[in-house]
C-alpha cells in the first residue's frame, strides 16, 4: 500500500515486518479515506485481480493509477 519503510510519532508504532502484510482477497468496503489526500496506493500498476475487493461504499479520492480497484464516491 505505497508504504515506505518509516513511522509516524504515533506512541507504540513500530516498523511491520513481511509476514504482517497479506494481499490476497482483501475487501474494502465502507472506509472513509477522506477526499483531502489520495486513497490508498496498493503498489505499482494495475492491482493483480482478486488482491483488493471492492466491496462498495469507500468515500476516497482516487490516486491517478490505471485501474484503480476502489470505486471512491
Amino acid at each position: 500500500m505505497g508504504y515506505d519503510g518509516g513511522t509516524s510519532a504515533v506512541p507504540g508504532e513500530r516498523v511491520p515486518s513481511p509476514s504482517d502484510f497479506v494481499l490476497g482477497n482483501n475487501l474494502l468496503r465502507a472506509n472513509d479515506f477522506g477526499k483531502t489526500v489520495p486513497a490508498p496506493d496498493f503498489g505499482g500498476g494495475p492491482t493483480a485481480p482478486g488482491v483488493i475487493v471492492d466491496g462498495g461504499g469507500n468515500v476516497c479520492s482516487p490516486p491517478a493509477i490505471a485501474g484503480y480497484p476502489l470505486d471512491c464516491h
